[in-house]
């Protein structure tokens, strides 16, 4: 069973970026996949904002990266309208056909921008022995 949150993405005076939910996630060494992104920021590894949708669409398991390169992804990423990250324990658990249909029961985690209103995070709880990170983000963002 997964633990979910969600929050406003933005309201007056603030817009919540993914670098700042990443923040609570310990260092890791899981397999982080970019399956959607519509956002305006500096991307890293002299990639332009343009490419980023291109390795997204370029492959059945999305846009891969490991936990520094989502942070220094995430650090770019200015203005988020749409986005969804997912993570796994590896490579083999991002199935196609699974996220094809919109089904991340295979990942630990999932952290989703939808329509520049609202993130939903959800996360396998225990993940962590001393805290659950989808309890932290609801308590720091007032989610339900």
């Amino acid at each position: 069973m997964l633990n979910e949150t969600e929050f406003p993405l933005q309201g007056p005076g603030f817009h919540i970026r993914l670098a700042e939910l990443i923040e609570v996630v310990p260092d890791n060494d899981w397999q982080w996949s970019v399956l959607e992104c519509i956002g305006i920021g500096t991307m890293p590894w002299e990639m332009r904002s343009g490419r980023v949708g291109e390795r997204v669409l370029a492959s059945h398991v999305g846009f891969l990266m490991s936990w520094h390169e989502l942070r220094e992804f995430a650090d770019g990423l200015e203005w988020t309208e749409e986005l969804l990250v997912v993570a796994a324990e590896s490579l083999e658990r991002l199935d196609p056909e699974q996220l094809g249909v919109d089904d991340f029961t295979g990942c630990l985690m999932t952290l989703e921008a939808v329509a520049n209103t609202t993130w939903t995070v959800t996360g396998r709880p225990g993940l962590f022995d001393d805290f659950d990170i989808v309890d932290l983000l609801r308590a720091r963002y007032g989610g339900s």
